[in-house]
């Protein structure tokens, strides 16, 4: 008696999620903290600093020539130093002492330039204007409706000012810190599923029929029916079926010993027929006899999980010559040193024969994010490079990461961050 085997039917759809099956969540980056804008009391408190030791500057030169005309030429370099000074860092001897810094309206970088001179300029309109109109331009900020608080000159020139005291930074902890303590907060993790198993192709002229393993239930009841010809009889039970032969392996292989002849023990018994006008056979694998290194028919050794590069450490190449190789954290200079409390795994000394560079320059590091570099109040400020040689300035106090393909200008001198792998 000859049974006729029907393709199996499409297989379910699969649930969105299986019991029991599924990832660990990936730890999320913290986003970066906003910008803490400062507060106006500050920002005019900071300038009538600069107006101070303005003052101060043109008195001294004074006394010290007894002219005028230098006088005169001090109180136009004095505003024009803090101009450049504050354009290079965000920073004047104001903001240094008050703890705030001029940045960008569009991120936390240097204003540049540009920006600072048309802040200067709306500044000194209003000193032209009247006695007092500098002050009310700089204090103008208090009548703006965005979170930015831009004064006039601020919205002309697209600046800002923003607060980075301990307290302020304490703040922007604490919100990191409670944003990743709720990952409710953070997007959903990807779940994965079980595939579902069907049933393979019978051979011509059989099927096989057995119980299904006891090990996977799950994975039994998902394999769709296979219904036979309405026209041959139900018989009582279906007697067990020899395993399908195996498939010996191709031609141009290397020959393997002859298999094995099968086991006299007699097969599993096969599982009674359900009541019913039809039988249904449950399909079954056969057993594993395959040979080692010859894999079954249709089947494919899955290829081995490629291993990810680990980064352990970048290298840093001057312009000069000079290279390093960094692990953690450390600073670049003529001479650089640790303030008190601090502690670096690398003091990196540069030759600079020019002196553009600083004692201490800037300060760099390692993170998940890649190799950043921060300001230390440089005299000729730091600068990230993209690989189309577009700066970025870097402000005192505030991390950038350095792209792959960019490069550090420090004063004059220029270096690269490669990562070194393992």
């Amino acid at each position: 008696m000859t049974i006729t085997a029907r393709a199996p039917a499409a297989p379910p759809a699969p649930t969105r999620r299986q019991a029991g099956v599924g990832v660990s969540p990936a730890p999320l980056q913290p986003a970066a903290p906003p910008m803490a804008v400062a507060p106006v009391g500050r920002r005019v408190a900071a300038f009538v600093v600069d107006l101070v030791v303005t003052a101060l500057v043109v008195g001294g030169v004074y006394l010290a020539t007894g002219e005028l005309l230098y006088a005169a030429i001090a109180l136009v370099e004095v505003p024009v130093a803090l101009c450049v000074w504050e354009a290079r860092s965000g920073l004047t001897v104001g903001n240094a002492l008050l703890r705030i810094r001029t940045v960008r309206a569009d991120g936390p970088f240097a204003p540049g330039i540009g920006r600072s001179a048309v802040r200067g300029l709306v500044v000194l309109a209003g000193f032209l204007v009247a006695a007092v109109g500098q002050f009310v331009v700089v204090a103008s900020g208090a009548w703006d409706r965005s979170p930015l608080k831009q004064g006039w000159h601020d919205a002309l020139g697209r600046t800002t000012m923003i607060d980075v005291s301990r307290r302020s930074s304490s703040r922007r902890a604490a919100a990191r810190a409670a944003q990743g303590a709720n990952p409710s907060a953070g997007p959903r993790q990807p779940v994965f599923h079980d595939p579902v198993v069907t049933a393979p192709e019978v051979p011509s002229g059989r099927a096989e029929l057995a119980a299904p393993p006891a090990s996977a239930p799950s994975r039994a009841a998902q394999i769709a029916p296979v219904p036979l010809t309405p026209a041959l009889p139900a018989p009582a039970a279906l007697a067990p079926v020899q395993p399908a032969p195996v498939r010996r392996a191709p031609a141009h292989r290397a020959p393997t010993a002859p298999l094995p002849p099968p086991p006299a023990a007699s097969p599993a018994p096969s599982a009674p027929v359900s009541a019913g006008p039809h039988p249904v056979p449950v399909w079954a694998p056969p057993p594993a006899s395959v040979p080692t290194g010859v894999p079954a028919s249709g089947t494919s050794a899955p290829p081995a999980p490629a291993r990810r590069a680990e980064t352990v450490g970048f290298l840093l190449s001057f312009d000069n010559g000079q290279s390093f190789t960094v692990h953690g954290s450390g600073l670049v200079g003529r001479k650089p040193q640790s303030a008190p409390g601090e502690q670096h795994d690398d003091l990196l000394a540069v030759d600079d024969e020019n002196r553009s560079l600083s004692k201490t320059h800037l300060e760099f590091g390692i993170d998940a994010g890649g190799f950043w570099v921060t300001d230390r109040g440089s005299t000729n400020g730091t600068s990230v490079l993209t690989a189309h040689g577009e700066p970025l300035d870097v402000l005192v106090g505030v991390r950038i990461h350095v792209p792959g393909d960019g490069s550090v200008r420090v004063g004059r001198r220029q270096f690269t961050a490669r990562p070194l792998t393992r």
